[in-house]
């Protein structure tokens, strides 16, 4: 009954061409006996749109926090720098065969990402990208980095002879200039 009064011709009429969907709830007000005045109702609706696009782009910054900050931490990862020997381990450095990794690790001290460098000529230059990436999911702003070189090709084995360096601080997942020394000798 209230339908087939709110929707007649003459009642839609009243409400012009371009009322929509909120001249329409106006006259299911009237229709309810005026319980609802205009200007309390037009104000309800209004908060209800404000509250649906608030809703709304706070569902798109989430999103973009969400999905967005780890794939940019990804796109902009470069790490770039020079690995040396230190003076007293300069007769101890292993022949042929030996290997150079540079690591990446997170605050947690996981591994993200590793360079491998093969028979490395000191002073070695070297730049980790997103293709070093081997945990990225877990990928911090601030990572430590630590250069191990060996001749067994084993990440994580130390074995006598081996030559490890470490930077004293965090470094910015954006970061040029860097300089890791040689400096620790396994035994």
């Amino acid at each position: 009954m209230i339908m087939n009064r709110l929707f007649r011709p003459e009642k839609r009429a009243l409400l012009g061409p371009g009322a929509g969907v909120f001249g329409r709830f106006y006259r299911f007000g009237e229709v309810l006996g005026g319980f609802l005045s205009a200007p309390v109702f037009y104000r309800i609706i209004k908060m209800l749109k404000r509250s649906l696009w608030l809703l709304l782009l706070s569902a798109a910054v989430f999103a973009l926090w969400k999905f967005g900050y780890p794939a940019a931490l990804k796109y902009f990862f470069r790490a770039a720098g020079t690995v040396s020997v230190g003076e007293n381990l300069l007769g101890s450095l292993p022949g042929a065969n030996s290997m150079l990794f540079v690591v990446a690790r997170n605050d947690g001290g996981v591994p993200v990402a590793v360079k491998k460098i093969i028979n490395p000529v000191f002073p070695v230059k070297f730049e980790m990208t997103a293709a070093n990436l081997i945990m990225p999911d877990l990928l911090t702003r601030k990572l430590y980095l630590e250069a191990l070189l060996n001749t067994h090709g084993q990440l994580g084995v130390v074995r006598k002879g081996d030559l490890r360096g470490e930077l004293s601080g965090r470094v910015a997942i954006i970061s040029k200039g860097l300089a890791i020394t040689l400096d620790t000798a396994a035994k």
